[in-house]
Order: C-alpha cells, then structure tokens, then sequence
C-alpha cells in the first residue's frame, strides 16, 4: 500500500512515473533489436562468476593490419540478444534467442568448477569404486549445459529481464536443455593465458570446431571442462522483473536528485509492484559458486556498539568488531555494486565533493582512487610494483644475498614504534619488508640502508617517489574526510537547533562564526591544521623541518612503507582460499594500499554484511573503461606499457582518523586472504601513522577542550602525545 508522503516525495514520485514509463518501453525497444544492452543492478557476492561486462556488446574496431585486434567469430556479433515471439501463455513472458561470446563470461573456468563438483558428488556415490566410463561424458554434458544456463541468465539479467522456468527445472538444476536449446557451439583453443585475479582469460582465441549441439561437442570429445566456447541459444523464455521504488531510482541514478528534494532514498519504504524477497533481490549466479560465496553470511559473533568514551574503549571496540567479522574465505570475491558510495574517484573528485569520501569510508569502509593513465603517478607506482618484484625473487632465490638483510628492530633515533627490516612468518608464507624515509634538510635516506644492496640505487630512488605519491594521496584524502566530518557535526548541530559551540582552529562558533554557516574553506582550513599538525605525511623539506608543526619530531618518519608478499600457507588444501593475515585494524590516520595484480586485500563492508574485494572493483573499473573505448578487456598491460593496476589505490580510514572524527568515520577491518594454490600476491601499503610528540592540544585543533564540546573521547587525549596515544590503541598482548 502506498503511504502519504511530502511535497518533495511526491515531485519525485511525479518524475518518476515518467521515468517509468521510458523505463519500460526503452526495456522493450532495446531487446527486440539485435544486441545487448546493458543497465545498472544490485551487486551481490557473485558478481563476478560469469559477470556479463557492460559494453561487450559493442562492435569492436576493425582489424588492425597489425594483428593486435583478434577476436574469434564475426567481429560485429561478439554478444547479442533478441526477441524471437511471444510464447502465447504469459503476456509478460517472450522468447529470445542470445548469442554469448564463452571468455567474456569465464564459461571456461566455470564448467570447470561445475564438473570438478560433479565428479566430487559421483565419487562419494560410488564409495571408492570407479565411476563408471559411460557416465563421464553425461557428466561433460550436464557441466557445459549449466554453464551455458548461467552465462546465459547473467546475460538476461544485464538486459532488465529475468530466466523464467518451468517448475520442476528451477527445483532441479541439473536437468539440461529444458531452459532453452543450445546449438551452434564454437570450441575455442588459446595459445597464451592470462592470469586476471580470480579469473583465467584466453589471449588470441581461435575456433578449432564448430558444432550443433552439446552432446556433439560431448560424444566428439572435442571440447574438455575448463575450455572457452561460444554458443547460441534459442526459445529462452524471460520477462521484465518488477522493481520496487528504491531499486527503480538507483536504477536511474536518481539518489542525487533526490536528496536535492529533500528525499532519502534509503528511508523509503513505498514500493511499485511486489518485492520478491526470495527471487528478485538477490543474482541468479552460479549454484555452485554462489553455495561457496554464502559462506560470507553476517558475522555469527553478535557485535553490539559500545559506548566509547576512552581510548581503552576505542581499542576494546575495535577488537570486537575484528572479533564479530567472518573468518571464512572465498576465491571468488565480492566485487561491490553500482550505488554511488562505490565509485573509483580522480583527487579532482574528491576534492570537488568532500562527501564522496565520507560517504565511502562511512558505509563500506574504503574508497579508491583512480590517479590516471600517463601520469607520473602511474609510472611512479609501475616502477615500484617491478622493484618489489625483483626484492622478494632475489630473496627466494640468493640466499647469500638475502642474509645481508636486517631482521626487523627498532632504528636508532627513531620512536619506540619505528621499526624497520625484513622478517618472514608462517614458514614463509608472509614476507615483509619495512621501510622508512630518514629527514634530512636538503635528502632523505630509505631505512633499512642494506636494502640498496639487493634492489640497487636505482630501486630506492623508486620506493622514495612511490612512498611520496602515496603519503600525498593519504594526506589529500584525510584532509578531505576531516573537513567533511566538521561540515556534517555543524549541520548535525542545525538539525538539533543548538547553539554552535567553540570549534576548529580557535575559532569561536558562535550562529555568526564562518563554520556556523557550514564555510568550505574554513573547514579545509581547520581540517588541514589537524591534519599537518598530527599526521606524519613525509615532508622533508627545510623550511617544514623547521616550521612549528614538525620541528618536534624525529627525523625517522613513522609513517613505514610496508613491501608485503602473501601465500597460501597450506594448512587448509581442501578450500578455494584461506586467511593469512587475520582481521584487524590500523592504528593510523589513513592506509593507502597500491592495488596489486592478484587481488586478496579484504575489507569488511559494513553497509553489506560482507567482505569485499576492492582490487576486483579496480579490475572492473579497468575492464569496463577499455570496452568503452574499443579495446580489449582482458589485457593487463595498457598501450603505454604500464601494468593495469598501477593507477589505482585504496584508501581506509584508520583508529586516529575515527579518534579526530569524533567516531564519525569508523577504522576500517580488513584482511588479507590467498587462493589455495594460487600465485603469491605482492602489496606495498603506506601506513599514515602520527607525528610521534605532536601533541592533541585540543584548544588549538577544536576551540574547546570541554566534553560537552568535542566528546569525552577526544576529552580524555588532550595534550597527550601522538605517541602515547598511539600506545593507548595497541592490543593488550603487545606493548
């Protein structure tokens, strides 16, 4: 039933009738003609099992008379769909037929895991003995029918419409071609394959076959479970799936508008149609992938907030937190979804609209952002990720080399936190190398000096540039997030209508004060003063080793920048992945992890229920980006030569950044999981850690240093020492 609303609701409601008019014809035109189109939809785990890539349908460029453009089949018909006839018993249901190009949708990887899970269940039957011959190509047949059956239902799906089967079919997934007719099967061989996080993609396709039906492909045995094909389909029956209002406006992409209206889309409960909880919300993905992806349900530890109003309480908080996340892994990760808080950003972005960070790191934990292609940025990082390469291959491989390597200690003149060195843990499962940058007036050094001995000058001046783009974007990113945090406690302060109390930077906030009536530049101005006074941001300059903010600190920064290597430790073989560094929580300001070629950092989205993969985000982002511009999707290296992930990076938010926040931003969980078996993955995060004697003299920062004004929390911190605080937030096992 629909509920009474405001005027600014029922604007919205007004539009969107329109809106949903267009929405429903332009669905109709587009899939009676003859190629795909794609729309946004709700993310789930298995977003990337047979993920349909929104442009893949475009036609590609012509040949290049190089040979760098080769695609197997007619180059104008990659992937297309259309409505064959109305099937005459539902007005609402139409056929169509759909042809699917096999690598854009992994078909090869999937009918391997499908089969792989079938031969699983066929030994249990049979206890011990051999299956027998004959059933071995009805088990082939079964695996390339349900792979078709989902490639094709993702493909649906990114068209607005969804599979319609027959009752006993849905019951049953394992009855084949009762869902549509598969012919026309191109068998597809590779010379080269590339490794794409989770996923392997065939490079230089070639059809080695062409047949009419599945079981021709089966009982000719040209086609093996793991092998890419193409295929086409016919009497698929599908129908538009009804929306309710709040999927129907994220659909359109109307959450700005409407929150210009005043409306808030994520507290509406007015519905168009009826909502099936049990079908319409969640993908229509792979059973067999999607029954491994469940595993990631809510956290089974009950985790209530607790009132935090010390720094003991702020660090009990966060092992409660770390404590009620799931500790099972996956090898297919969550890979986000299409609403606005898990947009990759440009620093320009971020820097015109504060709140898309804040809103990022309040409701998932993260955000990224996309430093661009040709940027000295991007050749900085690349140059980094080949150093880290060549430091942790010389240390596998040249022992004698290696042994010159410190183990990790404390530095002389340093904090009692800055530590530096090489250590291995977990028979070798994880390796690390801290580095740190030593000020001086007119250079810096890199800690651990022993380090030039194995990646050589060359590769030191890389890891310097590479640690200053990082601690740049984490300085850029906290300023921004801390002056949002001010802008929203000031309106928060409006809403209650309450006298504004005394402030950032000293600046009594009176009604008539500039952050009464929510100034930008007063707030960046005031964000920027935490932000350089606390936070050790890598500046080394001599008039800023001079100045007043950090004359006070050591010339050892304390913000290290962590080389990391991660394996499979072995110790769960019968799992698609396993945990190898453990849930926790930064005691930094802002950690900025480079994203790497294989993914496995995971962050705990909060607004999800579920972990997720934001190095897959970044590879989505890649792909789509070069489907728009005609290139192919599965490269991993662009026409500039650069490695694909080298512009992207990850920011979370840390304990100090949700201490000055007043909790409005919480630290992010995160953990680090490997595919058993898989390849290591290399990371090279920079930990934005405190000026280590700055203190928290929260007159000067906030104006007050009354509770009533800045919390009991921060109340408690002032005039302590970055470094005390610092200590404060350590687990209790440690020091």
């Amino acid at each position: 039933m629909m509920k009474s609303h405001s005027g600014p609701q029922i604007a919205i409601f007004s539009l969107l009738l329109l809106q949903l008019f267009w929405f429903e014809i332009g669905a109709f035109t587009i899939c009676t003609s003859r190629c795909v189109h794609s729309s946004g939809s709700r993310a789930s785990t298995a977003t990337f099992l047979a993920r349909y890539r929104p442009d893949s349908n475009k036609p590609p460029p012509p040949p290049k008379k190089n040979g760098d453009f080769s695609l197997s089949g007619s180059e104008s018909e990659r992937n297309w769909i259309e409505k064959s006839s109305p099937t005459g018993t539902d007005s609402d249901v139409d056929e169509y037929t759909l042809k699917l190009h096999g690598p854009t949708f992994q078909v090869g990887p999937l009918s391997l895991r499908i089969y792989n899970a079938l031969m699983e269940n066929a030994a249990k039957r049979f206890q011990g003995d051999k299956i027998p011959p004959e059933l071995i190509p009805v088990y082939k047949a079964y695996a390339m029918d349900m792979t078709c059956r989902e490639a094709t239902k993702a493909a649906l799906k990114h068209n607005r419409l969804k599979m319609v089967e027959s009752a006993a079919n849905a019951e049953d997934s394992s009855m084949p071609g009762e869902w549509g007719n598969v012919e026309h099967v191109e068998i597809l061989s590779s010379s080269q394959t590339t490794q794409t996080d989770d996923n392997i993609i065939p490079e230089d396709l070639q059809i080695v076959a062409t047949l009419e039906s599945i079981q021709e492909a089966v009982s000719s045995d040209t086609w093996s479970p793991g092998q890419a094909f193409n295929f086409v389909v016919r009497n698929v029956k599908a129908k538009l799936p009804e929306l309710t209002l709040k999927d129907l406006m994220k659909t359109l992409n109307m959450q700005d508008m409407a929150k210009e209206m005043g409306v808030d889309i994520d507290d509406m409960d007015i519905e168009i149609g009826e909502d099936d909880d049990d079908e319409d919300d969640e993908d229509d993905d792979d059973d067999v992938i999607q029954a491994e992806i469940s595993s990631q349900d809510l956290p089974k530890v009950n985790y209530t907030p607790m009132e935090v109003n010390s720094l003991a309480e702020l660090r009990q908080d966060c092992e409660n937190r770390c404590n009620a996340v799931p500790i099972s892994a996956a090898a297919i990760g969550f890979a986000g979804g299409s609403e606005r808080g898990y947009e990759i950003l440009t620093l320009e972005k971020v820097r015109a609209d504060w709140t898309r960070v804040f809103n990022a790191w309040e409701k998932h934990g993260f955000n990224i952002i996309d430093l661009g292609s040709d940027t000295p940025e991007e050749q900085k990082l690349a140059k980094m990720w080949k150093v880290a390469e060549n430091f942790f291959s010389t240390m596998e491989t040249k022992k004698d080399t290696a042994a010159v390597m410190p183990k990790m200690e404390v530095v002389d003149g340093g904090s009692q936190n800055s530590v530096v060195g090489y250590a291995s843990y977990d028979n070798g499962a994880m390796l690390f190398l801290e580095t740190r940058l030593l000020r001086k007036p007119n250079d810096e050094e890199l800690l651990p000096k022993e380090v030039a001995t194995i990646i050589g000058n060359d590769g030191v001046e890389c890891i310097k540039s590479a640690q200053h783009v990082l601690l740049d974007v984490g300085r850029e990113v906290a300023r921004v997030a801390v002056a949002s945090s001010v802008i929203n406690e000031a309106k928060e302060s409006d809403d209650k209508e309450k006298e504004l109390t005394p402030s950032l930077s000293g600046i009594a906030l009176g009604m008539d004060s500039p952050l009464a009536s929510h100034s930008d530049e007063q707030a960046f101005a005031s964000a920027t003063l935490i932000v350089d006074s606390l936070m050790d941001h890598g500046r080394s300059s001599r008039e800023e080793l001079a100045s007043e903010v950090v004359k006070a600190d050591a010339e050892i920064s304390m913000s290290p920048h962590r080389l990391c290597r991660y394996a499979d430790n072995g110790k769960n073989p019968s799992a698609s992945a396993t945990e190898v560094f453990g849930a926790h929580t930064d005691t930094t300001f802002v950690t900025v992890i480079p994203v790497a070629a294989v993914s496995g950092l995971e962050i705990f989205d909060n607004a999800a229920g579920a972990w997720i993969r934001p190095e897959l985000m970044a590879r989505r982002h890649w792909e789509n980006e070069r489907m728009e511009q005609n290139k192919i999707p599965s490269a991993t290296v662009g026409e500039n030569g650069q490695p694909w992930h080298a512009r992207y990076v990850v920011c979370m938010p840390g304990e100090l950044l949700e201490l000055v926040t007043q909790r409005q931003i919480l630290t992010a969980v995160h953990r680090v999981v490997a595919a058993c078996g898989g390849e290591a993955r290399i990371s090279a995060p920079v930990l934005l850690r405190a000026r280590p004697k700055a203190l928290m003299d929260l007159k000067k920062l906030y104006g007050s240093n009354d509770a009533k004004v800045v919390g009991s929390l921060l109340a408690t911190c002032d005039h302590m020492t970055m470094e005390e605080i610092h200590n404060a937030l350590q687990p209790s096992s440690t020091t």
